[in-house]
């Protein structure tokens, strides 16, 4: 088990715990308004209403998984729920709800009457080496994570996991690496290791990754010979000032795709840097011109788009320029 790490002191005041025995908890409920002021999380934890329908998607995710990882004695955060609690971004394209709990060792996990609401338990082996404590609750290591997120919830939510986690730091293909090499010969191991070929740690969004992963599926067929993620463009700012600015993928050195994450538009994203949304699309508009001026060609997509349009339109795009080469003014990310 890796080393602890102190309780989030921001979630530790927002949970409102039941007591255990029945006549204290109804006295607590019985209160007037109680039920109209509070949501249940869990069986026994409660939060502030008004504050919980405040936040965003995965931030709920998150206080429902620390509420029922403070709520266990024994079982252990894994899969999309460890991720949660890392603060490490997932897709969760199919809207997974439910709180996912192994077992150290060999327990076995309770029958499923006995599983609370919106838990799943998963049955599978748990090494205490695989166990690490982060913000004061009991999650499964990262590579474990990784491991247990492409088992449960495929490939494509294993890679923006893990390139988010490599992005941050979080850990290196070293570590990644010699935990799957350790694990040689089990479930998943080897998709495991096939799959980290394409993270590339240098993803900033979620969607990133995706429409990279989507693009890789079809290289061949659109004659697809370079996918760079995070290139380098030298552009000037409006006062004139030499800047360099990154565009999220640069297919066949020719082709930009940008990708509109939501977050840079949301109002409280915007007021806590101090811009507007006009600025902050005024700003895109003026290096895009600056980046086209250059001889690149931009498609900007917003992130519904990528499902829906992204392979028509890069289709359509490659059959217009069959022939067109790079013209070579931008930097590699490892390069600049």
């Amino acid at each position: 088990m890796t080393p602890t790490s102190r309780p989030d002191p921001h979630l530790e005041n927002v949970l409102r715990r039941m007591p255990d025995a029945p006549a204290a908890r109804k006295k607590v409920t019985s209160r007037p308004g109680w039920y109209r002021a509070n949501v249940e999380v869990t069986r026994r934890v409660y939060v502030d209403r008004g504050w919980f329908n405040g936040l965003r998607n995965f931030e709920r995710r998150k206080v429902r998984a620390w509420a029922v990882a403070r709520s266990v004695k024994t079982a252990v955060l894994c899969g999309m729920s460890a991720a949660e609690i890392y603060g490490l971004p997932i897709l969760n394209r199919n809207q997974y709800e439910n709180v996912e709990l192994c077992l150290p060792e060999r327990r076995r996990p309770p029958s499923r009457r006995k599983w609370r609401d919106h838990t799943v338990y998963r049955d599978k082996y748990l090494a205490q080496a695989d166990i690490a404590m982060v913000n004061g609750v009991y999650v499964t290591t990262i590579p474990r994570t990784y491991v247990d997120i492409l088992l449960y919830h495929g490939e494509l939510e294993a890679l923006v996991f893990i390139d988010g986690a490599l992005h941050e730091r979080r850990t290196t293909r070293t570590e990644l690496h010699r935990y799957l090499a350790s694990r040689r010969g089990q479930w998943g191991i080897r998709r495991a290791r096939n799959l980290l070929d394409d993270a590339t740690g240098l993803a900033e969004s979620p969607y990133e990754t995706v429409a990279r992963w989507l693009l890789r599926g079809v290289e061949k067929q659109l004659g697809i010979t370079e996918i760079v993620p995070q290139a380098w463009f030298s552009t000037r700012s409006r006062q004139g000032k030499l800047q360099r600015r990154r565009v999220d993928l640069l297919v066949n050195g020719f082709l930009v795709i940008e990708i509109d994450g939501l977050i840079k538009y949301d109002e409280r994203f915007l007021q806590e840097r101090g811009v507007t949304y006009r600025q902050v699309m005024e700003d895109e508009r003026y290096r895009e011109r600056q980046i086209q001026n250059q001889g690149y060609q931009v498609l900007r997509l917003a992130p519904g788009e990528v499902w829906r349009d992204l392979i028509a339109k890069v289709t359509e795009i490659m059959k217009q320029n069959p022939q067109r080469v790079s013209p070579k003014k931008h930097f590699l990310p490892w390069a600049a």
